[in-house]
């Protein structure tokens, strides 16, 4: 179909929603699959959400380095999601196989909180996996002020 025929431009843009509607759809399920744990269900993935995602596998990786622990591989899924922080951190509280470290940090402006698989085999204790759910979150110097959902895994190369 050509775009300049009527109706073209419309029939090519809900082509292209079709396509990333399928795209964010096999994304999420790829988490789901991959880590075992399931992603919120009002989610979207989009060029900011990439960019962070690339730099928290990076800063994870530096820091297990750092830490001695060099043969230790990260791989995450990032999504966000413009619902109300405490109902995506009451969705991860209610999945089966998840369990809340430490506490929901709440403080005036920032909100976070991690949730690991059963005996804390956690990304963020070195092996494991790890959903965090973090409010405001910054991409590249700008703030934004939805959520974002980090499923994580850290294992042995």
């Amino acid at each position: 179909m050509n775009k300049s025929e009527p109706g073209g431009a419309i029939h090519m843009q809900r082509m292209i929603t079709a396509i990333a509607a399928l795209a964010l759809f096999c994304t999420t399920a790829a988490a789901e699959e991959h880590f075992g744990v399931k992603a919120y269900p009002n989610v979207k993935t989009d060029a900011s959400t990439d960019r962070y995602c690339r730099r928290y596998v990076q800063g994870s990786e530096n820091a297990t380095k750092k830490a001695g622990h060099a043969s230790i591989r990260t791989e995450a899924y990032c999504f966000r999601t413009s619902d109300d922080f405490a109902r995506v951190a009451a969705f991860y509280r209610k999945q089966k196989g998840l369990e809340l470290l430490g506490n929901i940090a709440n403080t005036p402006g920032s909100k976070a909180a991690v949730f690991c698989l059963p005996e804390m085999q956690c990304a963020a204790l070195g092996s494991g996996v790890d959903v965090t759910i973090t409010s405001p979150w910054t991409d590249d110097k700008k703030k934004q002020n939805d959520v974002m959902i980090t499923i994580r895994e850290s294992r042995q190369k």
